[in-house]
């Protein structure tokens, strides 16, 4: 790849592929960088700020990029039934403006889109990409219509496209805001209270997956033709229990189990393991083991 796009780059695993692409390749590729925001905290260089109501606006994005990576998105559970109106705009109105853009511009660029573990029924097995389904949440639809957009949009205008869907997240590259997600959470804890607090008895499973892990499949998938469609992202499983035990021994803290409050409880998925078979065999991948970071 020679130059590529970060839709939504202020978001947090667009940051960090920001700097992994300016750290890995310097000036031998281009990345121009779109978001809402008026300014971006990774690089000042080639930002674009976006309106995505706005085709005039879409249509200033760079589409004769090789790669195009699609972060905008607006995340969270419970918040979405309070906010579905912003979380249906942002979630989908948004991709499906740019997508429409992107058609008009007569792009060849290949889209990829990163996706969430939320849409998957609980299981006790490894989850692969045609497991069942269970949409606890409005987040939990949005990312499933998303992906949905993408097949139809494919199959009209053969856009190339492939989508990741993410477990959890763990990480980040010097110099960027971690992500506030489960990992971070109980480090947090362990670091200011010195007590970890899980929900429930900590049984419940998931695939981590560090940052750097994240770009490198990102980028992968971004230059193999081969790479179409849905993909889950491996990593390594682990119980939260096991994960709260670990980050508790780094820094001498206790855990704690308490029961869920009742709506979270509903909007648990108990658990997600993710059989990514199909994609580590396509990108002859390896991931990290889990590690605790200073």
């Amino acid at each position: 790849m020679q130059k590529v796009a970060i839709i939504g780059a202020n978001s947090y695993i667009a940051r960090n592929l920001t700097k992994h692409l300016e750290e890995k390749y310097g000036e031998s590729i281009s990345v121009y960088l779109y978001d809402i925001q008026s300014q971006n905290e990774v690089s000042l260089k080639n930002y674009t700020r976006i309106d995505f109501n706005s085709p005039e606006s879409l249509a200033s994005i760079d589409f004769s990029c090789d790669a195009i990576f699609f972060f905008t998105g607006l995340t969270g559970t419970k918040s979405g039934f309070d906010h579905y109106e912003e979380f249906i705009r942002i979630n989908e109105i948004y991709l499906v403006n740019f997508l429409t853009t992107y058609v008009d511009k007569g792009s060849k660029a290949k889209i990829v889109y990163p996706s969430s573990r939320l849409m998957y029924a609980s299981s006790e097995n490894l989850l692969k990409e045609s497991s069942l389904k269970a949409f606890k949440s409005i987040y939990a639809v949005n990312k499933y219509a998303a992906e949905k957009y993408l097949e139809v949009f494919s199959n009209i205008y053969d856009i190339p496209y492939c989508v990741l869907r993410i477990c959890v997240p763990y990480g980040s590259l010097p110099g960027i805001e971690p992500n506030y997600g489960t990992y971070e959470f109980f480090t947090k804890q362990a670091r200011e209270n010195k007590e970890i607090t899980v929900f429930g008895d900590g049984t419940s499973k998931r695939t981590f997956t560090h940052i750097i892990d994240i770009c490198e499949v990102l980028i992968l998938a971004a230059e193999n033709e081969k790479c179409l469609g849905v993909y889950n992202v491996g990593g390594e499983i682990k119980t939260l229990g096991e994960l709260a035990q670990i980050i508790a021994e780094k820094y001498s803290a206790t855990v704690k189990y308490i029961p869920f409050p009742k709506v979270d409880e509903k909007l648990e998925v108990k658990s997600s393991m993710f059989d990514s078979s199909r994609l580590d065999e396509l990108l002859k991948y390896s991931y990290r083991k889990l590690e605790i970071e200073e």
